[in-house]
């Protein structure tokens, strides 16, 4: 019977409490109320552009003038990654593409990626890429830093840049769904 305490004391009791730390760990970083995987986020994405590309910031997340409609305000869902026509777009995480397009009046040449974290289902989105540059298909798998296109202006754009978005838990451009992308680039 000493036995048997013993080994639900070293086997069990630590598997038990492992366990609810994780629980904690996905509460705290994915309150599911407000869609805030941020910490998580940031642990698992990386910025979506070769390494050795310089840029800035044009546009951040978050309500902005429309420069198309003037004085307008609007929502802009991702931020915008200003750098040289050309520059290579890779992928912020593992994953597998599930869309690539074009959108006229919107992202333009475009690419969503499905990323699944231990059970957490994120999404990136990379929008105004280069005609003709864009080297991933549907379903394919894509590791963290393969390239699946270059920068652009192609859409509704205002100059080069890459328009990147994530959302989460599911692929979706209502704000309760969006992440703000600059805990990836910082």
């Amino acid at each position: 019977m000493d036995d048997y305490r013993k080994v639900i004391k070293v086997i069990f009791v630590p598997i038990i409490l492992v366990l609810i730390l994780v629980v904690f760990l996905v509460l705290l970083c994915c309150n599911s109320s407000s869609g805030n995987y941020s910490i998580v986020v940031a642990n698992y994405l990386s910025l979506p552009l070769e390494s050795s590309a310089s840029f800035n910031i044009s546009s951040e997340f978050g309500n902005r003038i429309d420069p198309f409609e003037g004085d307008e305000e609007k929502f802009h869902t991702g931020v915008d990654l200003a750098t040289s026509e050309g520059t290579n777009v890779v992928a912020s995480g593992d994953g597998y593409i599930i869309e690539t397009g074009f959108q006229e009046n919107g992202l333009g040449n475009y690419v969503y990626i499905e990323h699944n974290f231990s059970g957490l289902i994120f999404y990136t989105v990379y929008g105004h890429m280069q005609d003709g540059s864009i080297v991933v298909s549907e379903g394919q798998k894509i590791k963290k830093g393969d390239k699946i296109g270059c920068v652009g202006s192609t859409g509704a754009s205002t100059g080069n840049h890459l328009h990147f978005t994530i959302t989460a838990p599911k692929l979706s451009f209502k704000k309760e769904y969006l992440i703000n992308p600059i805990y990836v680039i910082n």
